[in-house]
């Protein structure tokens, strides 16, 4: 037994069995980017549904968590020409906003994923790069638009917290959200003001002890909130990051199948109390070196 189920992150079908074969209990992450870049127009919602299907059928009974298409000016598509416009496209139309805003996008993807939900009940889905409840609002209406003209319940609905304005008021989408995963590159990068491409040393990484403060605020904060918790960005898949986050109440962890491996060799060592005991020295720590050493010490 581990302190904390594993589940994948994955970006195809294949991905998804090759979880299943590492004992993964789930995918906390389903990219659907692989669907529709390199394409020279929109996927319908046929081949949507059959490889959403696939993937359930992979990873059955564990869920599935698919995100809906999360693109912009870093993973642009041919069919969505860019806003040239934009003084700074990394601030402006991507993950959600861009998305609602293209009905050619949205509206086969959520036909797809409520067919497939109805079929199978492990699906559930994640919207990208959430910074307001009105986003959600009108995401969940599209979601129950669709399900009702085919007279079927919606799947189980959640967002990703990559902005630490979502992160700080999660009790604020306790209505419009049944879980949320924290996704920590771009949680980090956003706190930090500082390109996690970069190599900025260790002080400006996960470990920074305002980030982790950030992530145990927001984790203390979904639950108050009755919100499940996941996380699926890099620090999941690190030992010691999966320590912490273990410790700072995380419902599951989410990391590349390669990950898988390790994060359980070590949490298979720990216990719950041991997890929560290294988070809070963790938190304690005056910078980012010291948090990550007394992580390390611990194992």
């Amino acid at each position: 037994g581990l302190p904390v189920p594993l589940r994948a992150n994955a970006g195809s079908v294949p991905a998804v069995q090759a979880a299943a074969d590492a004992g993964a209990l789930g995918v906390g992450l389903l990219r659907t980017e692989f669907l529709f870049l390199g394409r020279e127009e929109p996927v319908s919602e046929d081949e949507q549904a059959a490889i959403y299907a696939a993937a359930c059928r992979a990873m059955a009974p564990h869920p599935v968590v698919v995100r809906t298409l999360d693109v912009g000016f870093d993973k642009p598509l041919p069919y969505v020409p860019p806003d040239r416009t934009e003084p700074n496209p990394a601030l402006g139309q991507r993950g959600v906003r861009l998305w609602l805003a293209h009905e050619e996008l949205w509206r086969p993807q959520v036909a797809a994923l409520v067919r497939v939900g109805a079929e199978h009940p492990n699906l559930e889905v994640m919207i990208p790069m959430v910074a307001t409840r009105s986003e959600m609002v009108d995401v969940g209406a599209r979601f129950q638009e669709a399900a009702g003209a085919r007279r079927v319940a919606p799947p189980r609905l959640g967002m990703m917290v990559e902005l630490p304005a979502a992160a700080v008021a999660l009790e604020r989408f306790a209505d419009v959200a049944a879980f949320v995963s924290l996704g920590t590159n771009d949680l980090t990068q956003y706190a930090l003001g500082a390109d996690r491409e970069l190599d900025w040393g260790v002080e400006l990484t996960e470990y920074n002890p305002g980030v982790l403060t950030l992530l145990a605020g927001a984790i203390e904060g979904a639950h108050r909130a009755g919100l499940e918790v996941g996380v699926c960005g890099e620090l999941a898949g690190q030992p010691e990051g999966a320590a912490f986050l273990a410790g700072a109440g995380a419902d599951y962890l989410s990391m590349a199948a390669a990950g898988l491996g390790p994060v359980a060799e070590v949490l298979g060592r720990w216990d719950l109390d041991r997890c929560r005991t290294a988070a809070q020295e963790a938190l304690a720590a005056r910078d980012a070196a010291g948090a990550q050493r007394s992580l390390r010490e611990a194992r």
